[in-house]
């Protein structure tokens, strides 16, 4: 009872300093226990993170799925004519379980470009998309198809995750065919840099804050612009 008597009458100023201890103390045991399990899963080559939370030019090949597509070349009208059929076992990790997706299709050199219907929640997405190049004979040699495989977001940008070049030689002008899809890697003018934002929103106001934190490996110009 003495000790009670005792620990009721102290001055005020004791019991905010011991509470502070205790707080700071149970902070740091938190900080230490989530630094620990950032480690262990670190060290354990955790591999769970998507494709597109990685900056693109750190990202590895890979194989993300498997392309079928069907093509047929008339030589009178120098005309192709070529049908994204679909994607089998595209990547879970990379394309999340249930994704909506669409594809581009483009010859190289050629500013025209067809992008097929969204196919949504789907690893196998089949599109039966039928569209028309025109290549004469003497732009075939050392030319390919480039296909990519967006990521279709409902809010933010729709992303390039995986890619095919399909070469136009005299073996595969004709037929249905099967190709990797690669992980897809910028080139050309299609990189131009890293950017690092920081997002805001307040519900209460319906107010989004965007705020620019640092550019990354930004092409080098003149002057002019």
């Amino acid at each position: 009872m003495a000790f009670y008597s005792v620990l009721f009458h102290l001055p005020l100023y004791v019991y905010i300093i011991v509470g502070s201890i205790l707080l700071a103390s149970i902070a740091l045991c938190a900080g230490i226990c989530i630094c620990c399990c950032c480690c262990c899963r670190k060290n354990n080559g955790d591999t769970d993170s998507d494709d597109e939370s990685i900056p693109l030019l750190k990202r590895k090949r890979r194989v993300l799925g498997k392309f079928t597509y069907g093509i047929a070349y008339t030589y009178a009208t120098a005309r192709i004519e070529f049908v994204i059929m679909g994607i089998r076992n595209l990547n879970a990790k990379s394309m999340g379980k249930n994704p909506d997706t669409y594809v581009i299709a483009k010859i190289k050199h050629s500013g025209k470009q067809h992008i097929s219907n969204i196919v949504t929640k789907s690893l196998n997405p089949l599109y039966n998309f039928e569209v028309d190049f025109y290549c004469p004979m003497e732009n075939l040699e050392n030319n390919h198809i480039n296909i990519i495989v967006y990521l279709h977001k409902k809010i933010h940008r729709d992303i390039p995750l995986a890619e095919c070049n399909l070469l136009l030689d005299e073996e595969h002008l004709q037929g249905v065919f099967t190709s990797d899809l690669m992980t897809y890697i910028p080139h050309g003018d299609a990189y131009k840099g890293e950017i690092c934002v920081m997002l805001r929103y307040q519900p209460s106001r319906k107010n989004l804050a965007i705020g620019i934190v640092e550019c990354k490996n930004l092409p080098a110009m003149d002057f002019d612009g």
